[in-house]
């Protein structure tokens, strides 16, 4: 019997102009997006950012699932809907995962292609959790989703366990891409489109688990709130992780001064130390 598991809220009805407002402003940065992966496209020769945004697509997918056991529901009165698997309707706007997932997935993959080190993986982390927090925000307050049941470190409607996970989850895909990228060579960068959804459900199962659980059960708000804090200290600690891959991969580059090339001369006095 499920019947001590929160339902989701019933009455809740999608705004029409909310909804309007909310779906064009995911539309904007795709077409931003579509715009730099066709720049990249031309100069470096290469589809890997249009591979990260069809990957983005794909992501979407696994909103459902988190949805059911992180307990988000969207309205389904009123809803301009996209797609409806394990009960849950998905609206339009969720085409939030191209830029979102597929788009900060990239950044993170081109941090790492130009030897960012793991300050900059961290600093991406702070960045994507504020670019949740912000984007998150209006929407909840439209009404046009909403978080149900007892929902640990929530003080303004988006429990904020959720962007801890949702900031990791691109910056694991850019990183997997960024690692795998010696082995996608010619038709193998295809990979690349499937990288991305697994990488968010990586993600999401490697840190969200302890919240799911404590969500799904009767048990006291401070053990509920112990599980979120302990998501939010396994994201952190997946990025630890993370950045040390980028001071590890920073490392093995040669230096400036490695690769000089070294001037031949007469009668040249060595330089003082």
């Amino acid at each position: 019997m499920l019947s001590h598991i929160p339902q989701p809220p019933q009455g809740m009805h999608m705004n029409t102009t909310a909804q309007a407002i909310f779906t064009v402003g995911q539309v904007v940065p795709c077409l931003v997006f579509a715009f730099i992966a066709w720049r990249l496209w031309q100069r470096e020769r290469t589809p890997i950012a249009a591979l990260f945004m069809v990957g983005g697509a794909l992501a979407m997918f696994m909103e459902p699932i988190v949805d059911v056991l992180g307990q988000v529901w969207f309205p389904r009165n009123g809803q301009w809907r996209l797609f409806e698997t394990w009960g849950r309707p998905i609206p339009w706007f969720i085409v939030v995962y191209i830029w979102y997932v597929g788009g900060q997935a990239f950044i993170a993959y081109r941090q790492l292609d130009k030897g960012g080190r793991g300050r900059d993986i961290w600093k991406l982390y702070g960045i994507f959790f504020l670019a949740n927090i912000v984007c998150e925000t209006p929407g909840l307050y439209m009404n046009l989703y909403a978080y149900y049941g007892h929902q640990p470190l929530n003080f303004f409607r988006l429990p904020l366990w959720w962007p801890a996970v949702n900031a990791a989850m691109p910056i694991l895909a850019g990183t997997l891409v960024f690692l795998l990228r010696p082995y996608l060579q010619g038709w193998r960068v295809l990979a690349v489109v499937l990288l991305i959804p697994a990488a968010d459900g990586m993600a999401n199962a490697a840190v969200a688990w302890p919240t799911w659980n404590a969500l799904n059960t009767q048990l006291p708000a401070a053990v509920v709130w112990a599980a979120g804090c302990l998501t939010v200290a396994l994201a952190s600690l997946m990025i630890h992780f993370i950045a040390q891959v980028a001071d590890h991969q920073d490392a093995k580059r040669p230096s400036a001064a490695s690769t000089a090339p070294v001037r031949k001369g007469r009668n040249r006095e060595p330089a003082a130390v």
